[in-house]
């Protein structure tokens, strides 16, 4: 049996991805995973520009075939030791429907998948938004959250954030915190941990897209924040690596958000 500890980074081409690969490139066998395979390999390349191995694999997280192509060669590298699940797409991305079937359809496909391979201290850690904590809080939308992968849940949860992509993000990553939530017991059955972490505007490709599309938002945003800045990829990385230590080895179930002190300034706190 192969002892080699591996993690596996979804969404790795991005900016949280490059500074998580960066952060775990010492601790085993790391199995980068993205939509795009060309940029998969233009990523490798840089990497091994610097004396980095790892190993790529294209996948689309709405993509059962390539969710379970993944798992496998997870399994034939070594031992699962982490998930960190980082694809998504931001409010200026998709549809809402897209953003339904990549942020939170994607993220049920994939634990779904993982579990399955799941032993003792597996970690898995995936990315939420502090924009679900900003979500409308009614009993019938979450019930409908919670399916995600019932058939009509597309048509339903589309009929319910109409066209406005913004409200479909948050809804999308509200479903995200109450599956890791979900999921808590089960993944404590196989002694694995899962946590979610929540976000604030982060100095990322896709952050920056969402600022130059709209330059107030970076404005608003640091006026608001206690701390008076946005955060950085490695701050990220860093809470992600702490969270797979021993030192949170009682921590799961449960979300972290690193958003400044944004949000409770935002729920008029």
């Amino acid at each position: 049996m192969k002892s080699e500890k591996v993690y596996v980074i979804t969404g790795a081409t991005g900016g949280m991805g490059m500074a998580i690969t960066e952060k775990f490139k010492d601790k085993g066998r790391l199995l980068l995973a993205d939509v795009s395979l060309d940029r998969l390999r233009e990523v490798s390349r840089g990497l091994a520009a610097t004396g980095m191995d790892v190993e790529i694999m294209e996948c689309d997280v709405t993509n059962k075939i390539h969710i379970q192509r993944l798992v496998e060669r997870t399994k034939e590298l070594g031992n699962f030791t982490g998930l960190i699940h980082t694809a998504g797409i931001s409010p200026q991305m998709g549809t809402p429907e897209q953003i339904m079937k990549v942020n939170l359809i994607g993220t049920e496909l994939m634990l779904n998948a993982f579990i399955e391979i799941a032993e003792k201290d597996t970690v898995v850690v995936c990315i939420a938004s502090m924009s679900g904590h900003m979500a409308p809080k009614e009993e019938d939308i979450d019930n409908l959250l919670d399916h995600a992968t019932a058939s009509q849940f597309l048509e339903k949860v589309v009929n319910v954030t109409k066209e406005d992509c913004t409200l479909a993000y948050r809804l999308s990553k509200r479903g995200v915190l109450r599956l890791v939530e979900r999921s808590v017991k089960e993944w404590g059955k196989k002694g694995a941990r899962i946590l979610s972490i929540s976000p604030g505007l982060i100095n990322t490709p896709q952050g920056r897209k969402a600022m130059d599309e709209d330059p107030n938002v970076l404005n608003n945003m640091i006026g608001i924040n206690p701390l008076g800045r946005i955060g950085e990829a490695g701050e990220i990385a860093s809470l992600i690596e702490f969270l797979f230590s021993n030192q949170a080895a009682y921590i799961t179930g449960t979300d972290v958000r690193i958003d400044g002190g944004v949000t409770p300034i935002l729920q008029g706190k």
